[in-house]
């Protein structure tokens, strides 16, 4: 399934990953170091349970990844071997999980072997198109408090796969990818919907959760998107003369924390844009 933001991705994936699984449901948990320091129990609790979703930084891994033998994967922010095909956003299986137990009686992941379909690798040992797959480090900064409520700003060493479930990816996530099914709501319209439907291979491959007319998909581009252009346009057309690309006029710029219009306009009742202006002194970019 294609949806719009991770929050609900992991919802559904965790959802997913528990009604999906016939046998044994593992939770492999991240190794987290506070400093390079071992976290205590209640600290251990609270770096696993921080949502990082929708967290800025390239490469963030998860607290908490629900595993079973034979349920869906997709490998993320990580390129192994673009020759082999094994790269991020690949799609895999999970076909055994290596564990052991830390400190706080968690199970950490030491070695997961995941089948990709599509990829050529072929090891001594394991079966055609299987490879091993070992946690990767990633640091972050968080904020911690105390039995006495005192906060600090803390360095977190986190030693996590990149692996999440593949019951429900974003639609950036899917970008470039064809899908043989693909369960979508095209409500939210615009270039999120194209790029959610224009992922299943065929008509019938597409499944609407909800019903959208044609109004939705064709929403109207935002008076602050078109101010945005609008802006970055005269900056392109300044640029360029500034430097000696083109000749003409330097075009007055507009304040990018100026007002939009609210509502969408009638391209018919937009005003022209305001004559150019001689280049002042110095240059406004």
């Amino acid at each position: 399934m294609l949806v719009g933001t991770n929050f609900i991705r992991e919802l559904l994936n965790n959802s997913k990953a528990k009604s999906s699984c016939t046998g044994e449901l593992i939770y492999c948990a991240a190794r987290d170091t506070i400093d390079g320091v071992e976290p205590t129990l209640n600290e251990r609790k609270h770096l696993l349970s921080l949502n990082l979703a929708d967290f800025s930084s390239e490469g963030a891994l998860p607290g908490l990844i629900p595993l079973f033998v034979g349920m869906p994967v997709i490998l993320r922010n990580r390129n192994i071997s673009t020759e082999l095909g094994i790269t991020n956003g690949s799609q895999g299986i999970v076909r055994k999980v290596f564990t052991e137990p830390c400190a706080n009686n968690y199970s950490v992941a030491k070695c997961v072997i995941v089948e990709f379909p599509d990829s050529s690798v072929d090891l001594p040992g394991l079966p055609p198109h299987c490879f091993p797959l070992t946690p990767t480090t990633w640091k972050f900064t968080t904020v911690l408090s105390d039995d006495k409520g005192s906060k600090r700003n803390v360095h977190i060493s986190r030693l996590q796969l990149n692996l999440q479930p593949a019951f429900a990816i974003t639609g950036h996530a899917a970008q470039g990818k064809t899908l043989p099914q693909v369960l979508v709501d095209l409500a939210e319209g615009g270039f999120a919907a194209y790029v959610s439907a224009s992922r299943a291979q065929t008509r019938e491959g597409l499944f609407v959760t909800n019903p959208v007319t044609l109004e939705a998909l064709n929403k109207p581009v935002t008076s602050y998107l078109r101010q945005e252009c609008r802006r970055l346009e005269r900056l392109e057309h300044n640029t360029k003369i500034h430097y000696g690309f083109e000749t003409g006029n330097i075009m007055a710029p507009l304040d990018p924390e100026g007002e939009a219009e609210t509502e969408p306009l009638d391209p018919k009742n937009i005003a022209p844009e305001p004559r150019p202006v001689s280049a002042p002194d110095p240059l406004p970019l």
